[in-house]
C-alpha cells in the first residue's frame, strides 16, 4: 500500500512535493534519507524546485536523490494515479541530479545540489572535527615533551619518549612507542586519516571512525560480486530490474534495500585496512573527546611519558583483530541511481562494504558452499 494516497494530494505541482516530502509519513525506516533536517527547498516555480543539501549532509546527496526518486515511483499515490519519475546525473553547473516527476501533462523537476560551504564550515564535519580533535590532543602532548627539553637543554641526558597506549573501554590493546609527531591525512588519503612518525622514522598510520557509522568501504569493481548476483538472479532467489535505477526483488516481488553476505577475511583485508601504499595499521572507533585521554607521568624508572587513548574499539593489522573485525563487516550489493556499477550489466547497483548495524535490514540468502572467486 502506498504511503501517501490522500484527497489531500492531487494535483502535481511544486507545492504538492514539497508537501509530501516534509511529511512525517515519509520520514520512516524505510526512506532514511528523507528528512528536513537534511536539505531546504526552493521552490523557483510550480513546476520546477531547488534542493539544497546542507553542507554537513552533502555526501549523502546521492542517496538523498535515490530515496525521493524511490518514494515517488513506489511509494506516492495522486489520486489514486501512479507518478512517473526520470533522472540522472547532471553536467549542469552546479546540480548533482535532476529528477523530474510526470502524471499525464503536469510535470516537476527537482533539481539537487550542495550548498556552498566555507572551509571553515568544512572543518566542523563531525568526521573531520573528530580527526582534528585526536590529532591535536597528541600533538599538545609532543609540544609539552619539545618544550621541557628545549628548556633542559640536554640531550645526551633528558630526551624522553612519548608512548601512546591504546585501551578499548580502559583495556591496554597496544602501545605505539617513540611518537616524535603527528598529521592528519584524510583529506589526501582514502584509508588513513592520521599518520604518526616515530623517533625511528617509521609511519604508524591510523583510521578513525566515530560509533554508528554505517560504511567501511566500497568496490568500485569487484568480480566476485558479480557472480553470486549472476547465482542469485538465474536461480531466481533474488529478481533485478532497471528504472533509472537498479531494483532488487525478493521471490515475491517485495523490493529489497539491499542484499548482503558476511566479509571474507581477505575482504576485511583489503576493504578495511586497505593494501598497498594505502594499508593502515590501526582502525579506532570513537567519538573522542577530552576524558577519552589521559596522560601518565612516570615518577621513576626512566625518561618516558605516556598517554592513554581510550576507544571503543580498537582493531590492529594482525590475524586476531581480523577475525575479531570480521563479524562487523558485510558484503552488500544496494540499489543506486548510477547508470554503471562494478557488476558488468547489473546497472544502478553499489558494492559496499557495511556495518552489521547498518545492513542489519538487508536479505542474506543462503549461498552454496563454492568461493565465487571472493578474496
Amino acid at each position: 500500500m502506498a504511503i501517501i494516497n490522500s484527497r489531500s494530494y492531487r494535483i502535481l505541482n511544486a507545492r504538492t512535493v514539497i508537501s509530501i516530502l516534509n511529511s512525517k509519513s515519509v520520514q520512516t525506516t524505510s526512506y532514511p534519507h528523507i528528512r528536513s533536517r537534511f536539505y531546504d527547498f526552493k521552490k523557483t516555480s510550480e513546476s520546477k524546485i531547488l534542493l539544497l543539501v546542507k553542507p554537513s549532509f552533502s555526501s549523502n546527496t546521492e542517496k538523498i536523490y535515490d530515496d525521493i526518486a524511490k518514494l515517488f515511483s513506489v511509494d506516492v499515490l495522486l489520486g489514486g494515479k501512479k507518478v512517473f519519475t526520470t533522472g540522472s546525473k547532471t553536467n549542469i553547473s552546479g546540480v548533482d541530479f535532476i529528477l523530474t516527476l510526470q502524471r499525464g501533462t503536469s510535470k516537476v523537476e527537482i533539481y539537487f545540489r550542495k550548498q556552498k560551504q566555507d572551509k571553515k564550515a568544512e572543518i566542523m564535519r563531525p568526521g573531520i572535527l573528530n580527526e582534528e580533535y585526536f590529532v591535536s590532543k597528541i600533538n599538545d602532548e609532543i609540544q609539552k615533551i619539545n618544550e621541557a627539553k628545549s628548556a633542559i637543554n640536554l640531550k645526551n641526558i633528558f630526551d624522553p619518549n612519548l608512548n601512546i597506549i591504546l585501551t578499548e573501554n580502559n583495556t591496554e590493546k597496544d602501545t605505539i612507542y617513540k611518537v616524535s609527531s603527528i598529521e592528519r591525512t584524510g583529506q589526501d588519503n582514502n584509508k588513513q586519516d592520521a599518520k604518526i612518525k616515530t623517533k625511528n622514522n617509521t609511519d604508524v598510520l591510523i583510521s578513525l571512525k566515530k560509533e554508528n557509522f554505517g560504511f567501511w568501504s566500497s568496490a568500485s569493481e569487484y568480480d566476485a560480486a558479480k557472480k553470486i548476483l549472476d547465482y542469485l538472479v538465474n536461480n531466481k532467489l533474488v529478481n533485478y530490474s532497471y528504472n533509472n535505477r537498479g531494483i532488487l526483488t525478493d521471490t515475491s516481488n517485495k523490493p529489497l534495500n539491499g542484499i548482503r553476505f558476511n566479509a571474507t577475511v581477505g575482504e576485511v583485508k583489503k576493504y578495511c585496512f586497505g593494501e598497498g601504499d594505502n594499508q593502515i595499521d590501526y582502525i579506532l572507533i570513537r567519538s573522542f573527546d577530552a576524558g577519552y585521554f589521559k596522560e601518565i607521568r612516570k615518577i621513576t624508572g626512566g625518561l618516558d611519558y605516556r598517554m592513554k587513548i581510550n576507544c571503543a574499539k580498537v582493531y590492529k593489522k594482525n590475524a586476531r583483530d581480523i577475525i575479531r573485525l570480521k563479524k562487523d563487516v558485510y558484503l552488500t550489493i544496494v540499489p543506486s541511481s548510477k547508470n554503471a556499477s562494478g557488476l558488468g550489466s547489473y546497472k544502478g547497483l553499489l558494492i559496499q562494504f557495511e556495518t552489521n548495524n547498518h545492513s542489519s535490514g538487508y536479505y542474506e540468502p543462503n549461498l552454496p558452499a563454492i568461493s565465487f572467486g571472493r578474496l
